[in-house]
């Protein structure tokens, strides 16, 4: 990759645009990141723009030839090894679907640099856990097991966890293995969140996330569920898989206690606020079909751990 000239953007801007896609895509995350100091804000920031990235290149894979998406995906695993070999990321024009991808690498690189206790492992499991939402249709048999929902969630979001933790620190005394498996639970959780909220969207996309062995326990079959059928049996699904979110939240927020003390509000406050998205289902009669349940100022006011903290300092 080339190298950077006199025109390029600043390592600075690189930051400020990944602060602005967190903002913009993740409001009740970006949200939390406030309580967070400046330095370790901004690394979460271009963690999250990375991500991001991917599902730029996913959501675009309906228009784009299959080959041209995997293209994509590669891309992005070779500029991993690049930025983890220490090779300096460059701004250059390539052929993804995100126009910002070099300015977020460039701050994945500075954020690799700053904190070496960071793995290259879960980012590449991430791209594996994209690749799999490439294919048409999406579907799951099982939640666990071998190809089963659990093993997508913990490659599209439990990953976020094992990449953050180096960021964020542990409690004094803390391994990072101590705390990868809470971290590791409540990306799941966040990611089985985003499933039930959008399970009208996805299937209107041909993606059903939600398991075939747990259709056809509540007696729901794809047809009703693509029609978005709201009866007794759905609400029935609807309440077991929220039970299963709500436990792998509950094992998450076993493990705040092991976070360096300054991460554990924001890392707490992220968590209530998803967790409220499950309440929104519910309280929107479990049509997740028609009506998408978000976090509303009311929510997000009552999830802060303490009324009385403050935003860091920008």
């Amino acid at each position: 990759m080339r190298g950077l000239d006199s025109a390029s953007p600043s390592i600075e801007d690189c930051y400020a645009r990944c602060r602005e896609i967190t903002a913009e895509y993740a409001k009740s995350f970006y949200f939390a990141t406030l309580f967070q100091p400046q330095e370790e804000a901004r690394a979460i920031h271009a963690l999250y723009a990375w991500c991001r990235t991917l599902d730029e290149v996913v959501d675009a894979a309906a228009d784009e030839a299959p080959e041209n998406v995997q293209a994509q995906l590669q891309f992005q695993r070779e500029s991993l090894e690049a930025i983890f070999s220490g090779v300096e990321i460059g701004v250059a024009e390539t052929a993804t679907s995100c126009p910002d991808v070099c300015l977020i690498n460039r701050a994945l690189a500075d954020t690799v640099t700053r904190i070496p206790d960071m793995s290259i492992s879960p980012f590449l499991d991430m791209i594996k856990g994209m690749e799999s939402d490439t294919d048409r249709p999406v579907r799951y048999e099982a939640f666990q097991g071998v190809g089963g929902l659990e093993e997508y969630a913990y490659r599209v979001a439990g990953t976020v966890g094992l990449m953050t933790i180096p960021v964020l620190g542990t409690e004094e005394g803390v391994a990072f293995e101590e705390a990868a498996e809470p971290g590791v639970a409540l990306g799941i959780a966040l990611q089985l969140t985003n499933i039930l909220r959008d399970v009208g969207e996805d299937a209107r996309r041909d993606r059903i996330y939600l398991p075939a062995e747990d259709l056809r326990l509540f007696g729901v079959t794809e047809e009703k569920l693509k029609a978005g059928g709201i009866d007794p049996a759905w609400r029935l699904l609807m309440e077991s898989e929220i039970q299963l979110a709500l436990a792998f939240y509950r094992k998450a927020e076993l493990g705040v206690g092991t976070l360096a003390p300054a991460a554990r509000l924001p890392v707490q406050l992220a968590l209530n606020l998803y967790r409220e998205i499950l309440y929104g289902v519910r309280s929107n009669g479990y049509d997740n079909y028609l009506q998408r349940a978000f976090t509303s100022k009311v929510r997000t006011e009552t999830a802060l751990p303490d009324r009385t903290s403050q935003p860091a300092a920008a």
